[in-house]
């Protein structure tokens, strides 16, 4: 188990100075547009996913006109989270003001089974007694207008420090006889592509057929399926996925509410995922007891549902995030989702939640589905950029007639 329990961060973009004091394993972010919550969500996934080394390549070409040299940026390979460039991300400085960096303090528990040479670590102080806590602090400085470079400048386990850097090298476990670099180089890569974002762009197109595509976005999404449906080497997990999709099912309650929607519902025990060719077009086919449907003609309601089920089962992240969650899902829908991601949670598909929502009916209905609400706020009186609110006690937060404070906010 990976779990954020707190979060520092200054100038990056809105969080000018920034601070979430607690997590829990279920957290929607709440708040009027523009107040940051993107922002947030946007920090941890930059922060966490594997990082590009690259190289200036000066050349010259001979022209009509004479020679002329050119200066490239030529990828080299992928580095770890914690010491790499960040490219093709402009404006990720608070008031795009690039000569300030950007700092941040990261803490973290990990689950002691996760980390290697326990018995080492265990008699060297490293470890908590069944988890342990690990702090990142780092910075991000830029480099030109649209790439960066991230480095932790340490980290410590349970207090104590295992990794810096030294004049731009890394050093794990200095001064230690029985742990090494690569104890340490285990550790650090734990946290490599730590967080998978879904965000709003979740609105299909139309996809002309096309061979060997691996990417997974909404541009190429139906294509994505039919890779994993027509290659003898992914058919398993094309087949694991149905299974992971089937096992969805709405709460006694909702089937009530519901009624005869259930039958128009595609994604219940033995789901069939199947695909057709209109023209040049691929089609994702889904059924239901009315009969074998293209996926366009039904609701963007199921669209999303299929697509953030879909996108979480193709995630080795320990960390889910899903900008506003209640796009195009009906109120029941919204409640649903969020149980399932719990259950998710329970069975350790992954370890940690963050939406992000602007519904009333979530902290109304599905409080108790949450273990913080955070309120984020942009200029609050006496503040400057983004400030965030924890409760972790959602329920609590009713208004004397009763109603969400919350749901006040936005009345």
């Amino acid at each position: 188990m990976i779990l954020i329990t707190k979060l520092e961060v200054t100038n990056f973009k809105s969080l000018h100075n920034s601070k979430i004091e607690a997590f829990g394993q279920t957290n929607l972010f709440y708040g009027f547009n523009n107040s940051g919550k993107s922002n947030i969500f946007k920090f941890l996934e930059i922060v966490f996913q594997s990082k590009q080394l690259s190289q200036n390549i000066q050349y010259t070409s001979e022209t009509s006109t004479g020679r002329e040299e050119a200066l490239t940026n030529t990828l080299i390979s992928t580095a770890p989270f914690y010491d790499g460039k960040i490219v093709d991300a402009p404006f990720l400085f608070w008031k795009n003001e690039r000569d300030q960096p950007i700092t941040f303090e990261i803490t973290l528990t990990v689950s002691n089974e996760l980390l290697p040479e326990i018995e080492k670590l265990k008699s060297e102080g490293f470890l908590g007694v069944t988890n342990t806590e690990i702090i990142f602090v780092g910075e991000i400085k830029s480099d030109n207008v649209s790439e960066s470079s991230l480095g932790i400048a340490n980290a410590k386990l349970n207090g104590k420090v295992f990794f810096q850097l030294k004049e731009g090298l890394p050093l794990f476990f200095e001064g230690n006889t029985l742990l090494k670099r690569r104890e340490g180089n285990a550790i650090m890569n734990l946290f490599n592509d730590l967080v998978t974002y879904v965000d709003t762009d979740r609105n299909f197109t139309r996809e002309f057929i096309k061979d060997g595509v691996t990417t997974f976005d909404p541009k190429n999404f139906k294509n994505w399926l039919f890779e994993l449906n027509i290659n003898s080497d992914k058919f398993d997990i094309f087949n694991q996925l149905v299974k992971f999709v089937s096992d969805f099912e709405f709460s006694d309650d909702a089937q009530k509410r519901l009624t005869g929607n259930m039958k128009s519902f595609p994604f219940s025990k033995n789901a069939e995922i199947s695909f057709s060719r209109f023209g040049q077009e691929v089609e994702v086919m889904l059924r239901n007891e009315e009969g074998r449907l293209p996926l366009k003609n039904y609701g963007t309601g199921i669209q999303q549902f299929f697509y953030i089920l879909a996108k979480i089962f193709g995630s080795k992240s320990r960390l889910i995030v899903i900008e506003e969650i209640e796009l195009n899902l009906s109120q029941i829908f919204q409640i649903e989702i969020i149980k399932f991601l719990n259950s998710l949670i329970a069975s350790s598909k992954f370890d940690q939640l963050f939406i992000s929502s602007h519904s009333p009916y979530i902290t109304q209905k599905g409080a108790d589905l949450l273990d913080y609400v955070h309120f984020v706020a942009i200029n609050a009186p006496g503040t400057i950029g983004t400030t965030i609110e924890s409760h972790s006690d959602p329920q609590s937060l009713v208004a004397d007639n009763g109603e969400s404070m919350f749901s006040l906010l936005f009345a």
